[in-house]
């Protein structure tokens, strides 16, 4: 039998009390929830609202089993591995979990009502939450259905949303992290075990680099990433931006012969447009390219549909994204791959510097020329001196740019129209300190929104292969002086070059224009344009009736003063708009799991 990808689970749920023991399984489809189950022990496997009248419930032998996202089932069949599953958790060998679901989230409740969560380490939209309260225990991959009320969200996390952080607004919950099993028995007693982590290629450290040899490497590992497409029936489009990460992953689908569809979200702002880039790299490899023209109206910053957001999102793409889910869903399209990630694997971190390069695994020849090419860029000499000493070195990039440490850096987004609060410290997201994969709060948003599309995120950039290549390549590899001895191009106008492994690595397969590509374009200028024509909608949504001027975090008086002057406008625009998306959800939130009471 074929092996396939089971993208039919989208969720779960549960609840155990310890007045009963008789427990209640149910499967409900995304959008059409079943009754109350009022006072009830058991749980719910929430399916797509794609699948027909067939129980999705995985068959198993003594316990259930629940999932979430995607699993690569080499089983063949439900029942096999459901039963593989079983057999690995009732003998406690979680080990062998790692491989078997990698990519997505689980709950088993044995004959004894031990629960057991799990997460795969690259789950990067899947997450397990729970509580216990007395001897109440409760768990979902919807947080929302674990809070009670408004006043146990964290106001100064929903605060820092509204600067556009990614932070996690709900400390009540309990989360399994990534790579980890929880085990709680009837006694409510927690045991944590870690059963997978990604570790760097031993046969890429175990010797001295050169960049050819991870370029080599890297090859096979997205190949390896995208094997699983190549296999599966599923209908696969991919979001295609202008820049080489998208554009290395449709080279490889190509390649590997998976029929694809190109999405590519098109700003009405020629500013803001990689339109020519996208359309340079479909037409070189015959793709077909969807374009979707960026919905900047006064109907930008509202509620679309049925969505419900189970956690602000403070991506200014929100809106565009639901765009691009509904011409996925018209299109037939249920698997959705996307470059995130690529940055973080194959960019420049929180370290470069001179001491990078001189503690690298490099050749002393290699290391000279670099530091040479280090010379033709603009950093000051006394800056590169000053990064050569190891205790601590002076490191010439910053969390938010490759040109060096900022005020921004080290402060809050300019919100101007919120209540002032003492000057404090921004604290970095997890996104700018922790290796992907990893939990980003707003990847569970916008996952859980495409979900109710039908549509599954796939992130090739978080696969274990590409992954064990991250975690071993140097610094130095990461950003590369565009005039070093190991690239040497005077036609690229950028001094520095990051993800240059990524680059050598698809150049044969991409038109050059879009392979070393340095150079950005203004891709907020639609955001700001919004801001500019529609201040009477910021006006509405964020004013004396909103939740945030109720809550003490929005200023409506200073808010006006913003929104008269234009200048003012252009200042806060980031924050307007992630603003307006923290009161969206807000002016939705309500208590997500009243399913048990």
């Amino acid at each position: 039998m074929k092996p396939e990808f089971l993208s039919t689970y989208t969720g779960f749920c549960g609840q155990l009390r310890e007045a009963s023991t008789q427990l209640t399984t149910a499967c409900w489809k995304v959008g059409s929830p079943g009754p109350p189950l009022l006072g009830k022990n058991g749980a719910i496997q929430w399916v797509s609202s794609l699948q027909g009248e067939e129980d999705y419930l995985l068959p198993s032998n003594g316990g259930q089993v629940y999932l979430a996202g995607l699993i690569w089932n080499e089983k063949g069949s439900k029942s096999a591995f459901a039963q593989t599953l079983c057999q690995i958790l009732q003998g406690s060998h979680f080990q062998q979990l790692a491989t078997l679901v990698e990519t997505s989230a689980g709950c088993y409740i044995d004959t004894t009502n031990t629960v057991y969560l799990w997460v795969g380490f690259a789950a990067s939209n899947e997450s397990v939450f729970y509580r216990i309260d007395n001897t109440q225990l409760r768990w979902s991959t919807d947080p929302l259905d674990l809070v009670y009320e408004e006043s146990e969200i964290d106001l100064w996390a929903l605060r820092r949303c509204c600067h556009g952080d990614d932070v996690f607004i709900y400390p009540q919950l309990r989360r399994v992290e990534q790579g980890h099993l929880v085990k709680i028995t009837p006694d409510r007693r927690v045991t944590t075990y870690q059963f997978d982590r990604f570790l760097p290629d031993p046969h890429l450290t175990a010797r001295r680099a050169t960049i050819e040899l991870f370029v080599q490497a890297t090859q096979v590992a997205l190949q390896r990433a995208m094997q699983p497409l190549a296999r599966t029936t599923l209908p696969i489009g991919i979001m295609l931006s202008g820049g080489v990460g998208s554009a290395a992953l449709l080279s490889v689908l190509k390649q590997e012969q998976v029929p694809v569809i190109a999405y590519h979200l098109e700003s009405p702002d020629p500013a803001g447009s990689e339109y020519a880039f996208a359309k340079m790299t479909c037409e070189a490899l015959k793709v077909p390219l969807q374009r979707i023209e960026m919905d900047t109206g006064p109907q930008y910053l509202s509620s679309h549909g049925e969505e419900r957001w189970i956690h602000p999102y403070g991506h200014p793409w929100a809106r565009w994204y639901q765009q691009l889910a509904q011409q996925a869903h018209r299109d037939g399209v249920r698997l959705l791959v996307t470059g995130g990630g690529d940055d973080s694997s194959f960019g420049p971190e929180l370290e470069y510097s001179v001491y990078a390069v001189l503690s690298a695994p490099m050749s002393w020849r290699e290391k000279a020329t670099m530091i040479l090419g280090m010379l033709s860029t603009d950093w000051n000499v006394f800056d590169l001196v000053r990064s050569a000493w190891p205790l601590p070195p002076r490191q010439l990039i910053g969390p938010s740019s490759a040109a060096g440490h900022t005020s921004r850096d080290r402060t809050m987004r300019k919100a101007d129209f919120l209540v002032p609060l003492p000057p404090r410290p921004r604290a970095l997201d997890d996104a700018a300190v922790i290796h992907a994969p990893r939990f980003a709060a707003q990847s569970l948003a916008i996952g859980q929104v495409l979900e109710q599309q039908g549509i599954h995120l796939y992130y090739p950039y978080h696969d274990r292969c590409v992954q064990a290549i991250s975690l071993a390549l140097p610094p130095p590899y990461r950003l590369i002086p565009r005039l070093g001895p190991l690239l040497h191009r005077s036609d690229i106008p950028d001094q520095l070059m990051n993800k240059p492994v990524l680059r050598l690595a698809c150049e044969k397969m991409l038109p050059e224009a879009v392979t070393w590509r340095t150079w950005s374009v203004y891709t907020q200028a639609p955001i700001q344009q919004f801001c500019l024509n529609h201040p009477q909608r910021l006006n509405a949504l964020l004013g004396v009736d909103s939740s945030l001027a109720r809550l003490g975090i929005a200023d409506p008086s200073r808010l006006a003063l913003i929104l008269s002057q234009r200048a003012l406008i252009r200042e806060n625009y980031q924050t307007l708009v992630a603003s307006g998306m923290v009161e969206i959800f807000l002016q939705q939130w309500k208590r997500g799991g009243p399913v048990w009471e």
